[in-house]
């Protein structure tokens, strides 16, 4: 156990408080005793001679015939006198000698007692007990010194049941959270199996490669935000008529991937009743009644008769296609149309377009225009105008590359897709 208190022990090499305390009292009574036999012997000395004095007034012819006499007395009685006073003085000295060592006993012993507790505590014992049974101010002392060493038992042993339970969580916490650990990596593992499994559904709803299809060029570009989105795009053809379709599902992942795959599912149903571009968007609301829960689908629809070039498109709330003519011409094309959603029943309405040689329609979802700069800007349709004035010219493959790039370039090639990507172009070669 580590030292409670840093405590310096007393040093063995040095003279201990109990020899310091008697040293001064012994000093201290020596001198007192020396003071006391001088005054006693000078006291002693002073008396005799008075009474000597009187004596020798009274009878001054005695005094003179023994005034030699008296001298021997004299001396004679002062050395008695000296040593009277110096064995006085040697037994105070020894009586005071033997009071100090009983008065430094006395006080040091105690102290002593302390400082070895104190020690003992400091080296990590904690059943150090200090006992001294006088009342006095050591003995209040060394009560409190108990209390003090019995508190800190209690201490150490709640701070170790603490420690042993919060030890003993600390390993049920480990072992909960490596067992959560290996449950969600298992976890994150299926789940990214599954959505690599999606990823490969999605994309065979998505046209595998380009048909050769006469009197048409068709290219498209696709990037979902996720390894899954809600866009989609599809074409059906046969040798006299083309029909191209575009749709975005609101949200983004799995459920709008769901969402676009019961997309799909509603235009096959469509192609093989050959059914108008109205009629391809009313039933594709149908099929999703009761099933988009709160999302919504925007969509186009075209009809196109490859023999003499005329196109039906009907509008559900997307983005309004573009038609760009050989001359170089933009046109957007604005449809009436509501979104397909749970709450209303689509109005669109059927445009007929007249398409020339070399003519190209362009559809696209709004994580084109959309595309947000680190300055928070938009891409926005008129950049998309603009690089399509510029590059009308160019085939559709190409067109949809430098589009992409160009909104690419315009995030940061280093920015994170905000929206599902989707762009599709198709030009009309009239060469049946």
């Amino acid at each position: 156990m580590r030292n409670i208190l840093k405590l310096k022990p007393f040093p063995k090499n040095q003279i201990s408080l109990r020899h310091k305390i008697a040293l001064g009292f012994v000093s201290f009574n020596t001198v007192i005793c020396l003071l006391l036999g001088f005054l006693l012997y000078q006291a002693s000395s002073f008396i005799y001679s008075n009474k000597m004095q009187k004596n020798s007034f009274s009878n001054s012819t005695y005094s003179i015939s023994l005034n030699s006499k008296n001298e021997d007395t004299i001396i004679e009685i002062k050395k008695k006198l000296a040593n009277i006073t110096a064995i006085v003085t040697f037994a105070t000295f020894i009586i005071a000698l033997f009071i100090s060592l009983l008065l430094a006993k006395y006080f040091t012993e105690p102290l002593v007692m302390l400082s070895d507790g104190m020690n003992k505590l400091a080296s990590g014992d904690l059943t150090a007990l200090v006992e001294i049974k006088n009342k006095d101010e050591f003995g209040v002392l060394a009560d409190n010194f108990n209390e003090m060493v019995t508190n800190l038992q209690i201490s150490s042993e709640v701070q170790s049941e603490l420690i042993t339970e919060v030890s003993t969580l600390n390993e049920n916490l480990e072992r909960k959270v490596n067992e959560r650990t290996k449950t969600i990596q298992a976890q994150s593992q299926e789940l990214k199996k599954q959505l690599q499994m999606a990823e490969k559904i999605q994309l065979s709803l998505l046209p595998s490669k380009v048909p050769n299809i006469r009197a048409t060029n068709i290219s498209f570009k696709y990037k979902p935000m996720m390894q899954v989105g809600g866009d989609l795009l599809d074409f059906y053809h046969n040798n006299r008529e083309l029909v191209l379709f575009i749709c975005d599902v609101s949200g983004h992942g799995v459920p709008a991937a769901f969402l676009a795959a019961m997309v799909k599912m509603s235009l096959q149903s469509s192609y093989r009743m050959r059914q108008s571009p109205s009629q391809s968007i009313r039933k594709i609301h149908r099929t999703l009644q009761g099933k988009l829960n709160g999302h919504f689908v925007s969509a186009i629809f075209c009809w196109i008769n490859l023999e003499d070039g005329t196109m039906l498109t009907s509008n559900a709330g997307h983005l309004p296609l573009i038609h760009i003519k050989q001359t170089g011409e933009i046109l957007p094309i604005k449809s009436k149309g509501r979104v397909i959603c749970e709450y209303f029943i689509p109005n669109s309405i059927e445009i007929k377009i007249p398409l020339e040689k070399g003519d190209k329609i362009v559809m696209y979802t709004d994580g084109i225009i959309e595309a947000t700069n680190p300055s928070m800007e938009l891409y926005g349709e008129d950049r998309l105008l603009y690089m399509l004035q510029l590059n009308y010219q160019e085939s559709p493959q190409r067109l949809c590359d430098l589009i992409y790039n160009s909104a690419i370039e315009f995030m940061g090639k280093d920015t994170a897709l905000s929206d599902d990507m989707t762009i599709l172009i198709f030009e009309y070669t009239g060469e049946l």
